[in-house]
Order: structure tokens, then sequence, then C-alpha cells
């Protein structure tokens, strides 16, 4: 009996020793876990560490003269030799300006590819059928032009057949008198050649033999044949008149020569004219 107790109690001995030692064992390894997260997180900051005094240190680059002489001299060909293709080509036109040519040199490429493009959309436009509306055309008038001859031009120097007509005289009334201001008038020209009017002059009634001349404007001055001119001139300083001298303003009679550069009567009108205001 003695000995069955001891061994009773030397199993309860081991079964609370393995208890025991079963309770430690998820002590130790938490433990075991902590130090191996603080020594992960350790490595980690010393990576890092490591990392930035790399990124912080100072770098010499050597470089060889004669390499990057032999580089820049291959970068140089292969420019030439792309720059003469695109000259050959013909897409870039060579100038004077520098700067537009290198800029020519590069933008042609883009130039082409659009030029493309418009192109196929415009050859697709085309296909599309396209219907055009005709306006209607309305007869033109053709101008006669008068066939010029080599016969050199008559001047007609006396005159038989030649006309002045006066149409018509603009007068600026001033209350108590008044002034003739422009002359409406047309010369024909019934001579058989080109004459040369120079300038009219008007005698108006009641002041005698005076004659207020008005050169003619240089359109006026060469009237060809079976041709005439018509216009409105200005009176230089005007013609002042008052009804004391002319007598009725009502109708004024009043004489107009036209002549020449020498003084030849060309044509003459008389007529009779109203100088009221």
């Amino acid at each position: 009996m003695a000995i069955k107790k001891g061994v009773d109690i030397a199993e309860l001995i081991r079964t609370k020793e393995a208890q025991r030692k079963k309770l430690q064992e998820p002590v130790v390894e938490e433990e075991e876990v902590e130090e191996r997260v603080k020594e992960s997180k350790n490595i980690s900051q010393a990576t890092s560490t490591e990392k930035k005094k790399i990124l912080d240190k100072e770098m010499s680059i050597k470089i060889n003269p004669r390499g990057f002489l032999k580089f820049c001299a291959i970068v140089v060909v292969l420019m030439l030799v792309f720059f003469a293709g695109r000259i050959s080509v013909g897409t870039v036109d060579v100038g004077v300006n520098s700067g537009s040519w290198l800029t020519g040199l590069f933008s042609g490429v883009d130039s082409v590819e659009k030029t493309t493009k418009e192109t196929e959309s415009e050859v697709a436009k085309t296909d599309e059928p396209v219907v055009v509306e005709k306006p209607k055309e309305e007869p033109k008038e053709v101008p006669k032009v008068e066939e010029e001859s080599d016969v050199p031009e008559k001047i007609i120097t006396k005159y038989t057949t030649s006309q002045l007509i006066l149409n018509n005289v603009k007068v600026d009334w001033k209350d108590t008198w008044g002034k003739i201001t422009q002359l409406d008038y047309t010369i024909i020209n019934g001579e058989e050649g080109t004459i040369k009017p120079s300038y009219i002059a008007i005698k108006v009634e009641g002041y005698g033999d005076f004659e207020k001349k008005m050169p003619l404007p240089t359109s006026g001055r060469t009237v060809k044949q079976d041709q005439r001119f018509e216009a409105i001139t200005n009176v230089p300083k005007g013609f002042a008149y008052s009804e004391s001298t002319t007598g009725d303003l009502g109708s004024v009679n009043i004489i107009a020569n036209l002549y020449d550069a020498n003084d030849n009567v060309i044509g003459t009108s008389i007529g009779d004219f109203s100088l009221k205001g």
C-alpha cells in the first residue's frame, strides 16, 4: 500500500509539472513574437536610415572626353542625315531666315500629316453627290471700245460747226444784290477733228462789254470729233450784279463765248435767265 501511495504521489507531481509547463509555454511564445517584431522594426529602421545616407551622399561622374566627342559627332551626323532627307523630299523651303528654316524642318511632319488628313476628307466629300445651282445669267452690256488709229490727231483752230450751249446759271442772292456763282453748260464739237477750248467769258445785260472769264476744267479742254462735254463749273469770285443795273431780274440777257488758248471764239450762246434768288 505504501508503494502504491508513493507511485500515485509521483504521478501527481509529474502531471502538475506538465500542467505548469503548458501554462508557461504560451508566455514564452508571446515573448518570442514580441522580440521578433522588435527586431523587424529595428531592421526596417536601419534600412531606411541606410537609404537616406545613400541619397545624401555626393556622387562624382567621370567623363571620357574622347568618348563624349565621339557621341556628339554621331548625333551631328544623324541630324545632318535627317535634315538632308527632309530637304531632298522638298517639304522644307531653304530660306535666309535660319530660325524659320529649322522650325520648318521639325514642323514639316505635322504639316504633311495635316495635309494628308485634309486631302482624305476632301476626297470623302467629293464622293458625295453635289447639287450645283447655276445662277441666272443676266445679259451684260459690253462697252464699245474705240479703236485707236495710228493717224495723228487733227487739232482744229478754225471753227465753223462747234457749239456752246448755256443751260443755266446759278446765283447767290444777298437781299439787295446777287452773285452768279456757277455756269451749267454744254460744248459740242462738230468739227472734223479735235478742238481744245480754254475758257468761257460771259457778258451780263447792263454791264456793257465787261466779260467775266471762267477757266474750263482739265477734262473739258480736249473735245474730240462728234463728242460733247457737259459740266457745271464755278465762276471765280462770282459775277456781282444788282437790280438797279440789270433791270428786271426775272429775265436778264446773258452772252457766253467759248474761247481757245489763242482767244479765238469757238462758239457763242445767248439767252435770258432769271437772276432772282
